[in-house]
């Protein structure tokens, strides 16, 4: 999180997701972790025996990864009859599919060619901007690759160009060399601004937070027979000025999770008002009978990495107050009002507990 939640000290609490523990010879579901595969050889001579491991991008071991050449299953330890270049990969319950090494099997006293390094000009770029790759071999340019995105389609030429944001893999190949693994992340373009009075302020990043206690649950408060949660959306200008819409999100018994705005029905969906801090002091607070007009659009709910997509405007009825925002937020955060000490950031906020208030 760049961006402080003024008065709030910002604890960053990730959430790690479970993966299920089934045989998985496939890579479904958004939850599994990387999962990486190394050899004790790369170039062999036909009737020499390689050993292979598998690790987690922490470098620990997995222990239960088997291996694969083909979609053929092996043995960690394997002895190639064969000459050629041969892919392995690593699978594991609750894992994505490795990428794959090369293997490089000669007859041997036959000089074996050096690999190929793929790089880009960039590695984060805005959805519908345009990356650029290069191919080298012995540090060197080289042609005559082709480039692929691991476990998609091959690209055309050396350029690609995201249609969606995310986070792709590339590899290269040139004759039976195959390149190292390179990610590039794609983001959308976010524009936004907000207005107090005549000032005029760029909004530069968007928050989504739950009030919640000491304990990082969000709370269910209760007025009467009505029961609610509440949330704040924080756009910021800078760390010193920034507007924070609230809304409350009305739930019916039994309450059994936290009901997020993203998921609710409109009709349960409540402002409360905004507030617009310059330099860290409030200065102005609209109660929500003195919007003219408010609307907020989830465009994509929150990935694994906390980001989601919104379209929100509001307009005051004196006109004084005036705000658009097309493009990313990022959340969840636990915002602590009572004795506020931290402001907690949630990965996950489906496994998100609550307490009664």
């Amino acid at each position: 999180m760049k961006k402080l939640l003024i008065f709030f000290s910002v604890i960053f609490l990730i959430i790690g997701v479970i993966a299920c523990s089934k045989s998985d010879d496939s890579d479904g579901g958004t939850d599994k972790k990387e999962l990486f595969v190394k050899s004790d050889k790369e170039k062999i001579v036909i009737g020499e025996l390689v050993k292979f491991s598998a690790f987690t991008k922490e470098g620990k071991g997995v222990k239960d990864a088997t291996f694969y050449i083909n979609g053929n299953k092996i043995s960690n330890e394997y002895k190639f009859d064969k000459k050629g270049v041969y892919n392995v990969v690593a699978k594991s319950a609750g894992y994505k599919t490795s990428s794959p090494i090369a293997i490089n099997v000669t007859e041997g006293g036959e000089v074996i060619a050096e690999k190929i390094e793929l790089s880009a000009d960039r590695g984060t770029l805005y959805v519908g901007e345009t990356v650029k790759f290069t191919v080298k071999q012995k540090g060197k340019e080289v042609s005559g690759y082709q480039i692929k995105i691991v476990g998609g389609e091959n690209i055309t030429g050396n350029t690609w160009t995201p249609k969606a944001k995310g986070v792709y893999k590339f590899i290269a190949t040139l004759g039976d060399k195959i390149s190292n693994e390179i990610s590039v992340e794609a983001v959308n373009v976010s524009t936004g601004s907000y207005k107090l009075d005549d000032k005029n302020y760029a909004i530069a990043e968007v928050t989504f937070g739950v009030s919640g206690n000491s304990e990082k649950k969000a709370i269910l408060y209760t007025d009467g027979k009505e029961k609610y949660f509440v949330f704040m959306l924080f756009a910021y200008s800078s760390e010193s000025d920034y507007s924070v819409l609230s809304m409350k999100v009305i739930v019916d018994d039994p309450v059994t999770k936290v009901v997020f705005p993203q998921d609710a029905d409109p009709s349960k969906i409540k402002f409360i008002s905004v507030s617009t801090f310059v330099n860290k002091k409030l200065a102005s607070t609209i109660k929500a009978e003195d919007f003219a007009n408010v609307n907020v659009e989830w465009k994509e709910k929150m990935d694994n990495e906390g980001i989601g997509a919104i379209d929100y405007s509001i307009l005051s009825k004196d006109n004084k107050f005036a705000l658009k925002f097309s493009g990313d937020y990022e959340g969840t955060f636990i915002i602590i009002n009572e004795n506020a000490k931290s402001a907690n950031f949630l990965k996950t906020y489906s496994t998100l507990g609550f307490v009664k208030k």
